[in-house]
Order: structure tokens, then C-alpha cells, then sequence
């Protein structure tokens, strides 16, 4: 986790080679030791950058990983975060639908009955891009 940590700090500071690296040694390492709530983790944080960098095919590939990850281990947050991220990068590619799509199935697996700042960024993204496609003029 030390190496998520430190890719994060990198991501922060724009150091976006650095944080790739650290990134992708921890992902190497979760792997070796079968650890897969952080392989998840990890996969979602290297998407994230690799979205940063506009390489939206890599990013979607490890997105698609860390939800498949997340839902066999029954992460519900982790899974969510992870929709809410891939649905972002459709929506910066022109797919707003489809990043709505995602934000609805995120909003779905959340616990109904706990209100968390996860769900509340997600149901906000998803009050505030339903409104653009009813009201494109907005």
C-alpha cells in the first residue's frame, strides 16, 4: 500500500510519470500476494491517471478489471467509486449517456439507507447531467 500511497502523492503533485510507476508496482505487488481488494484499489487509482492522461482505452480496461474485482468481493463503495470514474470518462469522450448510465447502476448498488459523501457526489453528478441532456441550452 506504501506504493498506492506514494503514486497518489505523485498524482497530486502532477508528477504523473512517478505516480504511473508507483502505481503499477502496486499492482504488481497485490497480484504476487493474491490480495485482491487491492488489486481493485489499485486498478481503479491507475485508470484514474491513465484518464488523466488521456489514454481512455487503458483507463476503461482497468476500470473494467476493478469493478469486476469489487463485485466478486461484494465492495459496494469500491465498485460505485470505480462506475462513477468510468462513467467521467465517457462523459469527457462525448458519452454522456452512458456515463449515466453507469452513475445509475453505481447509484443502485449503494445501501439505500445510509447516506454517504460517495453516494451524494454521485447522485449530484448524476441530478446535474440529466439536466444537460433534458436542457442541452444549459
Amino acid at each position: 500500500n506504501v506504493w498506492n500511497n506514494l503514486g497518489l502523492a505523485y498524482q497530486l503533485q502532477q508528477r504523473l510519470v512517478e505516480a504511473e510507476s508507483c502505481f503499477r508496482r502496486d499492482l504488481a505487488i497485490v497480484q504476487e500476494f493474491h490480495d485482491r481488494a487491492g488489486e481493485g484499489q489499485s486498478l481503479n487509482n491507475l485508470g484514474f491517471l491513465l484518464q488523466q492522461q488521456g489514454r481512455r482505452e487503458e483507463a476503461e480496461s482497468c476500470y473494467v478489471k476493478s469493478i469486476s474485482i469489487r463485485r466478486s468481493l461484494g465492495d459496494a463503495a469500491g465498485e460505485a467509486r470505480t462506475l462513477g470514474n468510468m462513467a467521467i470518462l465517457h462523459r469527457d469522450s462525448g458519452q454522456t449517456r452512458a456515463g449515466l448510465a453507469l452513475l445509475k447502476e453505481a447509484l443502485q448498488i449503494l445501501d439505500p439507507t445510509e447516506e454517504t459523501t460517495l453516494k451524494k457526489q454521485i447522485t449530484k453528478m448524476h441530478t446535474e447531467w440529466d439536466a444537460e441532456i433534458q436542457d442541452p441550452a444549459s
